[in-house]
Parts: structure tokens; C-alpha cells; sequence
């Protein structure tokens, strides 16, 4: 599929459905995954669709928090 042909129709979406969090700081050390992490499984809980991503280049470690093992890793940032 090429970029082109995806065509998100934001418009005829409800806003209380479709809602993005994003939690950035070029500082290494801040908290950010702590933070992340813990809004994720807090939106979980409450049986929230929730979507965690974690961009680090430099080596995520959220994978560390969910115990996920290296071997179930397919693709990373790094893979795009």
C-alpha cells in the first residue's frame, strides 16, 4: 500500500474516540517511559483501546517493563 492510497477520514470521526498522547523530551533520563507506560496500562484498566509505541532509536526499554523478550521483537524504529 503506498502512502497515497491511506486516507484517514478525521473529520467524520467523534473526538471522544480518537484521542493521542505523545510524551517527548530530547533529555535522556526524565521519565518519559515510566510515565508512558503507566498511562497505557492506567487507560487499559479502564478498557481504553490503547496503543503504546515507544520511538526510542537509542534502544526502548519499555519492552523491559511489559517483559517482552528480544525474540518476540519483529520490527523496531530502527526497521523504517
Amino acid at each position: 500500500m503506498e502512502h497515497s492510497e491511506f486516507k484517514w477520514d478525521v473529520e467524520n470521526q467523534p473526538r471522544s474516540r480518537i484521542s493521542v498522547i505523545a510524551v517527548h523530551s530530547q533529555k535522556g533520563g526524565p521519565g518519559k517511559t515510566t510515565i508512558s507506560v503507566n498511562l497505557a496500562l492506567e487507560f487499559a484498566k479502564r478498557n481504553k483501546k490503547t496503543l503504546f509505541v515507544d520511538l526510542d532509536i537509542g534502544g526502548g526499554t519499555a519492552q523491559h517493563v511489559f517483559n517482552i523478550s528480544k525474540e518476540e521483537i519483529k520490527l523496531t524504529i530502527n526497521d523504517i
